[in-house]
């Protein structure tokens, strides 16, 4: 991990989001869909461990910074988008 560096990734489909070991430290999900949208941040690819699920009303933005250390994921991040679509922004180092 880099030192003192913050880096993001926006993406609109699930998607690994850095192939390596990090630690979330603030994330922003916009859900466009006329229903209301799970988004998901895992650990370990696809199917790897839940670390963070917000469920996002239809039209609406979620944004949170995490304290202190953040997040840690020991493989990598991935983040899955509702099935209606969405946009992730996520900050991690």
């Amino acid at each position: 991990m880099a030192s003192g560096a913050i880096f993001s990734a926006a993406v609109s489909t699930a998607v690994t989001v850095v192939d390596r070991r990090s630690r979330i430290k603030s994330f922003i999900f916009y859900n466009p869909g006329a229903a209301d949208g799970e988004f998901t941040l895992r650990d370990g690819g696809p199917t790897g461990t839940t670390v963070i699920k917000v469920n996002v009303k239809a039209g609406d933005t979620v944004d949170h910074f995490i304290h202190e250390m953040g997040v840690y994921c020991s493989t990598d991040i991935h983040c899955s988008i509702p099935t209606s679509g969405g946009h992730a922004t996520i900050f991690y180092d």
